[in-house]
């Protein structure tokens, strides 16, 4: 009967054995797909899952490229457009330089300007899909915030980030999407500053930290100081009646009792002069005490303090020395500008500028402000300064023209990759299919087959099942 058993048991095996397979097989024929779970084809099954986890993957580094793509597009549209903005100023520049237009035209070149800088200021500001271009990493907040008195803007500052906001295009790779305006619309490689006028202001040797384009206010200090050795002082009116502005030169003549201002008109005196007025050939003119005078000829140094700004006089740096360098600080900026005194002989503005340093906004608004000649300019002094703007303007122009060549070469960088990056990911997507998919051909083959041979081995059951103990006993 062991025999029989394992007949027995072996004829029921076949028949699940084979039952399943075509369970399976008319699965595969009905849903076309060869490996469903796990268990129909484990190693396939595991390359499967990985295609697909690469498919998926690349399916995320296309839509960051595709999304990244629109807002560097976008960028470089806002870009574009203020680049064709410095085009017209730079017109008017020329325009105004030639020296044929009167202050009504060039008031209206102002007015102008100041219309293009509003637009550089919204394209600055532009955003996409919810996010400001240009603010970096701080993506929600305006990247740009203008001040303004009388509805001019006066002032502009950066508010973004400093750092751009990167996203994963591919392994190991970031491209940013939101740039950094200051890096776009500023120049920052700083040179030592200039400083234009008549003052006789010049610039320190020590490092100064202004940036764009300034104004040097010098001013009457109010005090009058005299080389001690001559025994000559400041007379009763110098406080309020004196207009020499930094160093001079008295010289005294004991024989014929003169003295004279720099080599001025020569000015009689006695030793009990208390307030001897002294003009020199400029017009300039000093008050002297005489009372002290040692006695002697000689030459003796006589200097009046100015006070220097660069916010308009609300933050003043006093010279009493003139040998030394003045720190004279922007209250507003907090930059600093160092200062040689030491041939300063006249009050008035000094146009200054920090060459390498300038930033979009603050070139246009003192293209602006020269053009409406807001700081009374004489024409001569208005010509030079606006020459003076020109080049300011041609330097954040070609930043910028950089800025957009680099740009755009990045999104035809991109294009690549999105294309590269399509072709991965249908490729692992086909090979996916490839695997998972039912060859209907060959599966039909197995059903077949296995059908047949499904029916011969119940054929032989039934036969096998249906003798009885007497036909093995015969």
């Amino acid at each position: 009967m062991s025999g029989w058993g394992s007949i027995y048991t072996n004829t029921i095996y076949a028949l699940q054995n084979q039952s399943s397979t075509l369970a399976r097989l008319q699965e595969q024929i009905s849903s076309g797909i060869r490996v469903g779970r796990a268990s129909d084809d484990p190693a396939s099954a595991l390359k499967i899952m990985n295609l697909r986890r690469k498919s998926a993957s690349l399916d995320t580094y296309l839509k960051n490229l595709n999304q990244t793509s629109q807002t560097l597009e976008t960028s470089l549209n806002a870009m574009q457009h203020v680049s064709t903005s410095l085009i017209r100023v730079r017109e008017l520049l020329t325009q105004a330089s030639s020296g044929i237009y009167n202050d009504s035209n060039r008031a209206s070149m102002a007015a102008e300007v100041d219309t293009l800088l509003e637009q550089a200021l919204s394209l600055a500001n532009t955003s996409n899909l919810g996010q400001y271009s240009f603010s970096g990493q701080t993506t929600t907040a305006a990247p740009y915030v203008a001040q303004r008195v009388g509805g001019l803007i006066t002032d502009v500052q950066y508010a973004g980030s400093l750092e751009q906001m990167r996203v994963p295009v591919a392994p190991g790779t970031n491209i940013a999407s939101q740039l950094v305006g200051d890096e776009i619309f500023r120049v920052s490689d700083p040179e030592p500053p200039q400083i234009i006028g008549s003052t006789g202001a010049a610039p320190g040797t020590s490092p100064s930290t202004v940036r764009g384009d300034l104004w040097l206010s010098v001013q009457d200090g109010g005090t009058t100081t005299h080389d001690p050795a001559g025994g000559l002082a400041a007379g009763a009116s110098a406080a309020a009646q004196d207009t020499i502005v930094g160093v001079h030169t008295l010289t005294v003549d004991a024989g014929a009792s003169t003295v004279a201002l720099d080599g001025g008109a020569l000015v009689s005196f006695t030793g009990a002069d208390a307030d001897l007025t002294v003009t020199n050939a400029s017009g300039q003119s000093v008050h002297v005490d005489m009372t002290g005078w040692v006695g002697t000829d000689g030459q003796w140094q006589v200097s009046r303090s100015v006070e220097l700004s660069l916010d308009g006089g609300a933050t003043t740096t006093t010279v009493t020395d003139f040998s030394a360098e003045a720190v004279v600080i922007d209250g507003q900026t907090g930059g600093v500008l160092m200062v040689d005194p030491s041939a300063i002989s006249a009050t008035g503005l000094a146009a200054g500028t920090g060459p390498g340093s300038y930033d979009l906004f603050g070139t246009l608004i003192h293209i602006r402000d020269v053009l409406s000649n807001t700081q009374s300019l004489d024409s001569g002094q208005q010509q030079e300064v606006l020459l003076q703007a020109s080049t300011a303007l041609s330097t954040v122009s070609e930043n910028l023209t950089q800025r957009l060549a680099a740009i755009g070469a990045r999104i035809q960088a991109m294009d690549s990759m999105m294309q590269n990056a399509q072709t991965n990911r249908n490729s692992a997507s086909d090979q996916a299919a490839m695997l998972q998919d039912a060859d209907i051909v060959d599966v039909a083959t197995q059903l077949a087959r296995t059908q047949n041979l499904y029916e011969m081995t119940l054929a032989t059951a039934s036969r096998l099942l249906s003798l009885s103990l007497l036909d093995f006993i015969r």
